[in-house]
């Protein structure tokens, strides 16, 4: 039989990072170049070139930063 604080445990761990996603959406999170080049795994010069290749690509607010849904929404598209 499985500890009940321990499914308990399991249980609150899944509803706080549920609630840093839902926060992330509603505040409407933004990343830097830099933020958004490690999330991608590139390099922060790449992120101009994939911003001219890709019209997909999502685009930057007026203080060159990204909505990080929008970044979420583009990574799970299928790539081509």
């Amino acid at each position: 039989m499985a500890d009940p604080v321990a499914i308990e445990l399991a249980q609150l761990r899944a509803t706080v990072q549920d609630f840093g996603r839902i926060l992330a959406s509603v505040t409407g999170a933004r990343l830097t170049r830099e933020q958004l080049a490690e999330r991608l795994c590139v390099h922060r010069n790449t992120i101009p070139r994939w911003m001219a290749e890709d019209v997909t690509f999502p685009k930057p607010d007026r203080y060159g930063k990204w909505l990080l849904s929008e970044v979420i929404e583009w990574e799970q598209r299928p790539k081509r």
